[in-house]
């Protein structure tokens, strides 16, 4: 995860801060962070990938760097990425002081090189 913090400002990134975003809204955690060092927003960027497309890359990856051995199918099975998206989503609504706006890097894929 990189992180940077300039002028009261700090951007973190990392693909597995979704998961981490909702437990830590929900608990409370977070809120109690941000209060701690003075920030009074959470402004989320969420980029996204169409499903089928991340499904694809994510098997890939996990078959040349973990050794994976299931079929795509059976691996396939416990993908669970879109649903945990959504959850961060619904965990960010609810909290007051913070908001997200999701990008789908598949659509546009172009604008960013």
């Amino acid at each position: 995860m990189a992180g940077l913090l300039t002028n009261g400002n700090a951007l973190f990134s990392s693909e597995l801060l979704t998961n981490q975003i909702a437990e830590r809204l929900e608990s409370g955690a977070l809120k109690a962070l941000m209060d701690s060092i003075g920030f009074e927003a959470l402004s989320i960027l969420l980029f996204i990938r169409d499903p089928l497309e991340h499904l694809a890359s994510h098997y890939q990856q996990v078959v040349k760097r973990a050794g994976e051995t299931k079929s795509l199918k059976d691996w396939a099975k416990r993908y669970d990425i879109p649903e945990r998206c959504a959850d961060a989503l619904t965990a960010i609504k609810s909290a007051p002081f913070a908001s997200a706006t999701v990008w789908n890097y598949s659509k546009e894929k172009a604008m960013i090189g």
